[in-house]
């Protein structure tokens, strides 16, 4: 139950939530214990992981190309 509200966070975070709306909105009322638990589970802390999110969201952004893999993009400028 803790991994599937773990990976509901990781969902808001992506989406632009901050770690608190996460928290809460996953049924934690803890910010300690929710971030001692999505760290044993994801490796991250929860801020690093919106972090890096963040930084990903604005690359995308700026520049999408980027993001294709080099095995699509190989094929497709070899057609």
């Amino acid at each position: 139950l803790v991994s599937v509200r773990i990976e509901k966070a990781m969902e808001m975070l992506r989406k632009g939530h901050s770690v608190t709306e996460s928290c809460l909105g996953v049924g934690f009322i803890s910010l300690g214990s929710f971030s001692g638990r999505f760290k044993q589970l994801t490796g991250t802390t929860p801020s690093d992981y919106a972090r890096e999110q963040q930084k990903r969201n604005n690359g995308l952004t700026h520049s999408p190309l980027k993001f294709i893999p080099g095995c699509y993009a190989d094929r497709r400028t070899n057609v």
